[in-house]
């Protein structure tokens, strides 16, 4: 375990206990395969983010060329990324404040060997109230004089407006950014902010305006291979003389259903939220994270007690069963099983499994 906790570790311990130890402690994760471009959610998102980031670090809202090697998008993944960042752009072309960018994981205080770390990416001070315009018909937004975080999401179109604020409003990434950004404020005591005086009562984190990014309902069809059951993009499937089709990393040749016209594509769509927190639940939560990380560091404590006494990594299978009734909870979002469904389902070890490899650092940069 590192000898930090993020909202990204919080979320795995709350689907699955056994899942977070197979990837923060094993450090185990899912081995993409060699040859696939991807256009999966995560590869969406990183592209974005760094256009985003590029533009505004640098007013230039390209993609680097070093994180397009890196992920290996589809050319259709790549084109739509492309146009999400350029439609942001264009949608909120200035703000009517100054931005400060945190270039590193910051830190907050939360139990003896374990610190609680947020990622951000903007911030921003404004001594008066303002108005925003939020882009959703009838939802104003006004935010109060104070610091706020700025952060940009990716959104699926099939998931309903409603419903994705609504998960907002209780997702605990806004806690840990807001704890991370009012313990950087206080240690820093900054009293010029943008050329504004700052009040000696301050920090006061009010929230985090999110700005959302809904992906068009562009339709990428796909065909199951019967032979390594993965799913590939119509376009990359061979057809031959008989009119089979080769799959493009085994080439198994099967059959496939034709492709059908679809008229429901649409426009991104961009639009703004607030989510805020009122000093007593910043408390409460900051128990409630406290907490799981006292189970988390006994956790891995219990197994690497486990692991000195056999020096068998495979055991560790059966002292942390998995959690099997939460296996397919992402099935609700993601359309499938936990990455180490399989694995758990059979009893065994990730270790020296083929189907895994060893997880880069997920934070890749010095934690301040």
């Amino acid at each position: 375990m590192p000898n930090h906790i993020d909202y990204s570790q919080y979320a795995k311990w709350q689907h699955c206990s056994w899942a977070w130890y197979e990837r923060y402690v094993l450090k185990r994760q899912k081995r993409w395969q060699e040859g696939v471009l991807r256009d999966d959610a995560l590869a969406i998102g990183s592209l974005t983010h760094n256009g985003l980031d590029n533009w505004y670090a640098k007013q230039d809202p390209t993609i680097d060329e070093e994180t397009i090697a890196r992920i290996g998008p589809t050319p259709d993944a790549l084109r739509m990324c492309r146009r999400l960042v350029h439609g942001y752009v264009q949608t909120f072309p200035r703000e009517a404040w100054e931005l400060i960018r945190t270039e590193q994981p910051v830190r907050f205080k939360l139990v003896e060997g374990c610190d609680g770390l947020a990622k951000l990416d903007l911030y921003f001070y404004i001594d008066r109230t303002m108005c925003v315009d939020s882009g959703i018909p009838g939802y104003e937004i006004t935010l109060n004089p104070g610091w706020w975080i700025q952060e940009y999401k990716t959104k699926s179109s099939f998931v309903p407006t409603a419903d994705w604020m609504k998960q907002w409003d209780t997702n605990m990434q806004v806690d840990f950014q807001m704890l991370a950004l009012n313990e950087m404020l206080t240690d820093k005591m900054l009293g010029y902010i943008g050329g504004m005086e700052v009040k000696e009562d301050y920090p006061k984190v009010n929230g985090v305006l999110v700005n959302v990014i809904e992906k068009p309902k562009d339709y990428i069809p796909k065909r199951k291979c019967q032979k390594c059951e993965e799913y590939y993009a119509y376009s990359a499937w061979v057809v031959g003389g008989d009119g089979l089709f080769a799959c493009p990393i085994c080439q198994n040749r099967q059959k496939l259903k034709p492709v059908e016209q679809r008229g429901d594509e649409a426009e991104p769509r961009y639009f703004r939220m607030i989510v805020e927190r009122s000093a007593e639940q910043l408390l409460r939560h900051k128990k409630e994270i406290r907490e799981v990380a006292l189970k988390m560091m006994e956790m891995e404590a219990d197994g690497k007690a486990k692991m000195d006494e056999t020096d068998l990594v495979s055991d560790l299978c059966v002292e942390f069963v998995p959690n099997r009734g939460h296996c397919f909870d992402l099935s609700k979002r993601y359309g499938k099983e936990c990455e180490f469904y399989w694995p758990h389902l059979l009893g065994q070890s990730t270790i020296d499994h083929p189907d895994f490899q060893e997880a880069e650092d997920y934070i890749n940069e010095t934690v301040a």
